[in-house]
């Protein structure tokens, strides 16, 4: 690793094989900054020429001395202020409705967690009065997700909108909030209610019927709401867990949203973990390799659509983090506060290990030494870190999904984060390249073969 990583810098070589044929690759690679946010395609001779200027100082050509510059030009800023600082600092607060649903989705994170626990209202005030104050942060959000499904306590959410909304008035914050759901239990009331406050709803939604009907059920029910919703002129976004089953259907997921409904803007793609569904790390990293291949080619056909298609690996190439998550202030459904809100029940694996607090109807009462901890748990925390490319893009990765996995699956997990990260930096690049040039790189450098 050591010749594909500046000693003095966070600046790393990428090779480009598997992405050009192998005959245009050698002697190739992605020159990337991650805290310059830059990138550019050098050759390995100029690759180690900069490398000694960076390292050593050594008098190279102008043009690699410019690029250095632009290379080390490094906003620690943003670094620095991706991260919660303290029980004050909080710009999102997450409250768990329930811990009730009316589906039994078969990858569902929150199952074990099932029960008829609502969240008390006055818990639910509580909680917002402590994190909508005068010196709260400008913009601020609130997500409504489940533990359960949120809908099935309409009355209690709406009451916890308005509320916050009025709130977020009195002391002039700038508020958006957001709300989940498997999109069974809406109705025109809720839609033009949500629509009239300007919440961004997300359907869990698998968009092909025989995946719908194999996960999750109730097809033609969920997308006769959704329909209902677009008629009365509201978008959801849509949230698309891939599994083994649809992970090669990205393309035909694009273009039957499309179909479907004309207008959505957004769907998030997201690749499901749960090792029980890849008896191998040889099974998992084959659904790796295809959710980035699928990822890529549907993300530039929805480009050509109109629609937005995202996932968390690609958000997190836009960032600039030591830490996957900035920390949460996640209210369950029986008042206690959580970090994780995917751990919503004290009946799920390592629930103990994120509570750091809890609402009662007089007090909020918080371990500020406990929530230190589980903040301070970062890229330094693990070795594997170290000399990855991708560090502070991934920023050590979700605290949950770490517990979870093996550190043979986790190895994988990690990989793939490389892997995609390589690909989209590539496709970065060869946009922009073809923009200046009109030529791709695949392109010029079977032009230089040839000279």
């Amino acid at each position: 690793m050591s010749k594909l990583r500046c000693k003095n810098a966070e600046i790393f070589a990428l090779p480009i094989k598997g992405l050009v044929p192998d005959i245009l690759a050698e002697n190739i690679c992605i020159v990337y900054s991650p805290l310059a946010d830059n990138a550019i395609i050098l050759n390995t001779d100029q690759w180690t020429l900069l490398k000694s200027h960076i390292d050593s100082g050594i008098e190279v050509d102008c043009s690699l001395m410019e690029i250095a510059k632009d290379l080390l030009d490094c906003d620690f800023s943003k670094l620095q202020d991706s991260r919660i600082k303290n029980k004050y600092d909080f710009n999102n607060i997450t409250i768990l409705p329930n811990n009730k649903c009316n589906f039994s989705c078969s990858f569902c994170y929150s199952a074990k967690g099932r029960s008829t626990t609502v969240l008390d209202k006055e818990k639910a005030f509580k909680a917002l009065d402590f994190f909508i104050t005068p010196s709260t942060n400008e913009r601020i959000t609130i997500s409504i997700l489940g533990g359960g499904e949120p809908l099935l306590s309409w009355e209690l959410v709406k009451d916890i909108i308005l509320y916050a909304e009025n709130r977020a008035l009195q002391f002039c914050k700038q508020l958006q909030i957001s709300i989940t759901t498997n999109g069974s239990l809406i109705t025109d009331e809720i839609i033009l209610f949500l629509k009239q406050h300007n919440i961004t709803t997300v359907v869990s939604y698998e968009i092909l019927e025989s995946i719908q009907n194999l996960h999750r059920g109730h097809y033609n029910e969920v997308k006769n709401k959704i329909r209902r919703m677009f008629e009365l002129g509201y978008t959801p976004q849509f949230n698309t867990v891939i599994t083994p089953e649809n992970v090669s259907l990205l393309y035909e997921i694009v273009d039957t949203a499309y179909k479907d409904f004309p207008g959505i803007k957004y769907i998030c793609t997201d690749p499901v973990i749960l090792p029980e569904l890849y008896p191998s790390v040889e099974g998992l990293k084959s659904y790796h390799d295809s959710f980035i291949d699928g990822f890529f080619k549907a993300k530039e056909f929805g480009m050509s659509l109109g629609i937005k298609i995202d996932c968390t690996a690609n958000i997190s190439m836009d960032c600039t983090m030591t830490r996957y998550c900035p920390g949460e202030m996640g209210i369950t459904a029986n008042g206690l506060i959580t970090v994780c809100p995917c751990v919503s029940s004290e009946k799920e694996p390592h629930f103990n290990d994120y509570i750091y607090g809890y609402v009662s109807l007089d007090d909020i009462v918080i371990d500020d030494e406990k929530l230190n901890k589980l903040l301070n748990e970062d890229i330094n925390s693990n070795d594997r870190c170290l000399n990855c490319p991708m560090k502070y893009n991934c920023a050590g990765g979700c605290m949950h999904k770490n517990k979870m996995l093996s550190p043979e699956y986790k190895a994988e997990t990690c990989r793939f984060t490389y892997e995609f990260g390589r690909r989209y930096l590539f496709n970065k690049l060869n946009m922009a390249i073809f923009e200046e040039y009109g030529q791709d790189i695949k392109t010029i450098l079977e032009n230089e073969t040839r000279q």
